[in-house]
């Protein structure tokens, strides 16, 4: 347990931040850190706060194993699917998360992941590393971005970013997502084309960027059938959730070549297990859902989280949470 500062809130954490971060949390309220927010034996008093670092579940039941004092939960991030919104509402329970700080750290993400397959930067690296190699293969080739087509699938805050990106790039940009967005963001975007069907974006891409949330519609999203509209040789990219896509029909896709690659940081579950197809498959790179993962845009979501908590716990607006409005609607 960490313990002092300006406040005698008592806040619960899933797991612990970086040495640097986690001071931040330390200075204001106190801590215990509890794997799967299990109430720890001999808590000094009620906790009030769930911090959420590393997206273990927070349903219904976890609320109720604190005997009704949590007061706020808070998500060290924008997407919360593992937190159960309508639980929290439900019990009176704020919710807080961290969108548009981590836009630009994921965009480059993003990009990093679609220029490493489409410039073969792994199998470089492990070509340029083997012993037997003893001259340059005047056929190794790879994708050029320039003059190709990025589908973006949700052209949100992440998806826009993404689509910047690769516009300065040389790139087209293509869209899908259930609206078509304002002329002037598909201005901005070089005039980009709105595919009314997930199934015209994946025929007429050569890199598709999986941008949008995963929701009860959207998981899933990516199987067998559309794995088998893309173009030949197109490259998929996952800054989403791992659950967005059938993972095995991906490594599938990818063994029989009817993928050109796979590029994510997320999996469903996070990490895969040890001997799960993707982990075998070739043309995949993986990373560790690390998309935010900058020592600026952590501090701005941490700086963002603790601001959530302490509005909330003040009866404050809180800068952002996606159940303030349903609360603030029911108690009225």
């Amino acid at each position: 347990m960490a313990a002092s500062g300006t406040s005698r809130v008592l806040v619960v954490q899933d797991a612990a931040f970086p040495a640097e971060l986690q001071a931040a949390v330390d200075a204001r309220f106190r801590s215990v850190i509890s794997p799967g927010f299990a109430p720890p034996p001999g808590l000094p008093e009620p906790a009030q706060v769930l911090l959420s670092a590393s997206h273990d579940a927070v349903t219904g039941d976890v609320l109720d194993a604190f005997g009704g004092t949590i007061k706020v939960v808070s998500n060290f991030g924008v997407g919360y699917d593992h937190i159960d919104e309508a639980a929290c509402t439900e019990r009176g329970v704020l919710l807080g998360n961290t969108p548009n700080v981590l836009t630009a750290a994921t965009a480059e993400m993003a990009l990093a992941l679609l220029l490493a397959h489409a410039r073969r930067v792994v199998e470089g690296d492990a070509r340029s590393r083997d012993p037997s190699l003893t001259r340059i293969d005047t056929s190794w080739m790879s994708k050029q971005v320039a003059g190709s087509t990025v589908g973006i699938v949700g052209l949100g805050r992440i998806g826009h970013a993404v689509a910047t990106r690769c516009l300065a790039f040389g790139a087209s940009i293509a869209y899908h997502q259930r609206h078509r967005a304002p002329p002037d963001q598909e201005a901005s975007l070089g005039d980009a084309a709105w595919c009314e069907t997930l199934h015209a974006l994946l025929a007429s891409s050569d890199f598709v960027v999986l941008c949008c949330s995963c929701t009860a519609e959207t998981r899933g999203l990516i199987s067998s059938a559309q794995l088998s509209c893309m173009r030949p040789g197109a490259v998929l990219v996952n800054i989403g959730r791992g659950a967005l896509v059938d993972q095995e029909a991906v490594a599938l896709a990818l063994e029989r070549g009817a993928l050109g690659g796979y590029a994510t940081d997320v999996t469903d579950p996070e990490p895969l297990p040890e001997g799960h197809a993707l982990l075998r498959a070739p043309r995949c790179i993986i990373t560790p859902h690390t998309g935010s993962a900058t020592v600026r845009t952590r501090k701005a979501m941490l700086d963002l989280a603790l601001a959530n908590i302490a509005a909330a716990l003040a009866g404050s607006t809180m800068p952002a949470s996606p159940n303030q409005d349903a609360l603030a609607s029911k108690t009225a």
